[in-house]
């Protein structure tokens, strides 16, 4: 075996090289899911590095209802307040015919007895907020841009991610986590390579 400079075998330099380099979790998507789900890992003590496919985060998308379920994750995640700044917690679900006439109402959030606030927000509002989460508690080298995964395989004890660059098309380093999870929404790459049929 060839011997490296240190006097140690080249291959298992590399090996302990990548093993220094493992991210533990690998997120592939760098929206509300994937940022969310940073968040909780990293109140969970554990370790992780999101890799988004645009290599630009502009605001996009419409206003979206949080439940008080969800805003519960979020409000343990410190983040209810800012959401409040930036939002507003609407009192009355109701709905009218076409006359104007009421069909139904009924009351929302801590009207209606919750413990949580049902908020209604800008998604890219409430993205930016978790975005801005994020830099501040995991670094802001903890969120990847311009990395669209093109592939993935399973090697012993580790995962291989293949990125490329979305603009250029090329190749970009590959990438070993010990987990990757899929937050890539609803055209998933993740879930194209794992159930190709459906």
């Amino acid at each position: 075996m060839p011997i490296g400079a240190s006097g140690t075998c080249a291959a298992c330099g590399a090996l302990q090289y990548m093993e220094r380099h493992l991210i533990p979790i690998a997120i592939v998507g760098g929206g509300i899911g994937g940022l969310s789900l940073a968040l909780c890992l990293h109140r969970a003590g554990m370790t992780c590095r999101i890799y988004e496919a645009t290599s630009e985060l502009k605001p996009l998308g419409v206003g979206i209802n949080i439940r008080p379920h969800a805003m519960r994750v979020l409000g343990s995640l410190g983040l209810a307040p800012a959401m409040l700044g930036a939002g507003n917690e609407p009192q009355t679900a109701a709905f009218y015919a076409r006359s104007g006439q009421r069909i139904f109402s009924q009351p929302l959030s801590r009207a209606a007895g919750y413990a949580w606030p049902h908020v209604s927000i800008h998604r890219a509002d409430l993205h930016a907020l978790l975005r801005a989460a994020v830099n501040e508690r995991l670094g802001e080298d903890a969120l990847v841009l311009g990395h669209e995964l093109s592939g993935f395989s399973e090697e012993p004890g580790r995962v291989r991610l293949a990125f490329r660059d979305r603009r250029s098309g090329s190749a970009l380093p590959p990438v070993f986590a010990g987990i990757l999870v899929g937050c890539d929404g609803i055209g998933s790459a993740v879930r194209q390579a794992l159930y190709p049929d459906e």
